[in-house]
């Protein structure tokens, strides 16, 4: 049955959690030589519609912007767009790489009335903010907490332009859990953000959202004797690849990919164990797992 929504959807920006998924998906600044953008952000909304940023804590070197004129503190008024969300953007003097480059200020939180609730109590829980493009089955997904099971409906938009994609029912159970957002093959690589409600929200509500994003990932390795070989996508963004063994608690090595390019790491070890994370302006991850790699 096909889903015909009643009026156009309504969006936020990421929730709570959403807010530190650039940072926790970014190379870490120590690993990587990059520069703290948004360690901290401090502001003053008036109600649901506007805000004055009042500071914003991070590296030195780093300058930041809300719809591309530079920011300085206190700032003029900015208005929450039509997801309740202010996007700053942060640069890096002389080009210096930033761990984080985008954070969504959202409108308080008595704004998202009626909204899911992101729920705190899963710990081990990551979001699911990406997929790969060549997916089966894509689907993204969040933990939820409701005190009574409901349905949800979602939208997947294009966060260029707002253009709905996607969009279909989910199901909330009583107490909290995953939710599973579905989405369709073929949707082109880029930057989304997927939006959920289990009511209409009041004219001065706002929807739950969170930023995702469509990803060229890494196949799985090629293994030799003594030597794993990783190859970056063309087209994509550039990657973090952070490598380890069995014998080692730490990783044993963190390198930076171009896209286009290969990596081969050499080892006398059995397997490699290899995470990929996107550099730059990008969220999620492209790709991971154990190799084994040939002995003798």
């Amino acid at each position: 049955m096909t889903l015909r929504l009643p009026r156009p959807l309504r969006a936020v920006g990421a929730g709570l959690l959403g807010l530190a998924l650039a940072a926790s998906f970014a190379p870490a600044a120590s690993a990587a030589g990059t520069l703290a953008a948004f360690a901290s952000v401090e502001s003053t909304p008036d109600g649901c519609r506007s805000t004055v940023v009042t500071g914003i804590d991070g590296s030195a070197g780093v300058r930041y912007y809300a719809d591309g004129h530079r920011l300085h503190f206190p700032s003029k008024t900015l208005r929450f767009d039509d997801v309740g969300v202010v996007e700053l953007t942060a640069k890096g003097k002389d080009g210096a790489t930033l761990d984080r480059y985008r954070y969504r200020l959202l409108a308080p939180a008595d704004c998202f009335d009626g909204a899911p609730t992101v729920d705190d109590t899963i710990p081990r829980y990551a979001p699911k903010v990406s997929w790969c493009t060549g997916d089966r089955h894509p689907y993204v997904a969040q933990a939820f907490a409701s005190e009574e099971g409901s349905p949800l409906v979602w939208a997947l938009r294009r966060r260029s332009d707002r253009h709905l994609v996607d969009y279909g029912l989910a199901k909330l159970d009583e107490g909290s859990g995953e939710t599973r957002f579905p989405l369709d093959r073929g949707l082109k690589p880029g930057r989304y953000v997927v939006e959920a409600q289990e009511n209409v929200p009041s004219p001065e509500g706002y929807w739950w959202s969170m930023a995702v994003e469509e990803l060229r990932c890494l196949k799985t390795p090629k293994a030799k004797r003594g030597k794993v070989t990783f190859t970056v996508p063309k087209r994509g963004p550039a990657a973090l690849l952070t490598l380890s063994v069995p014998a080692e608690v730490d990783p044993v090595k963190v390198v930076r990919v171009r896209a286009g390019r290969t990596y081969t790491f050499r080892t006398s070890a059995s397997e490699v164990s290899w995470t990929a994370t996107p550099t730059g302006d990008h969220i999620g991850e492209l790709g991971h797992g154990t190799v084994s790699v040939p002995q003798g």
